[in-house]
């Protein structure tokens, strides 16, 4: 839609240098030719229906929003970026589960912790297979 009024626009602007250019650069109020009320009339038309395309994602946006919690909302994104407490959670949480509701019933002062992953040469002096220290 952006292209087709930069067009209109420009084609307005030729319109208009070439109807200067033909009259001499007077500044006579004349009636706007045929073509020139033509592409005004398209202008319009596409301006009106970018308002009515806007109106349409808003009340759009604002029955997504209502989806979430009425006080909270998203608690993930805060606009179009990602929220404090996601980056809280992505910067600290080590813990993987299939719904948030695993974890209702669990303190919020517990502590998880990953089991450490053996390296190769760990399992290797476990195995007393490292030679003399």
């Amino acid at each position: 839609m952006d292209e087709e009024i930069d067009a209109i626009y420009k084609a307005i602007r030729a319109h208009r240098v070439k109807g200067d250019a033909e009259s001499g650069q007077e500044k006579m109020k004349t009636e706007p030719s045929p073509e020139l009320k033509k592409l005004n009339r398209q202008l319009q038309d596409l301006e009106e229906g970018g308002e009515r395309l806007d109106e349409t994602i808003k009340t759009a946006c604002l029955a997504y929003h209502y989806k979430f919690h009425p006080v909270w909302g998203k608690l993930f994104e805060a606009g179009f970026q990602e929220s404090r407490f996601a980056k809280q959670v992505s910067t600290y949480a080590c813990i993987y589960t299939t719904k948030a509701s695993n974890l209702g019933m669990v303190s919020p002062e517990r502590w998880f912790r990953t089991v450490r992953d053996s390296l190769p040469h760990d399992v290797y002096l476990a195995l007393g297979l490292g030679g003399k220290r």
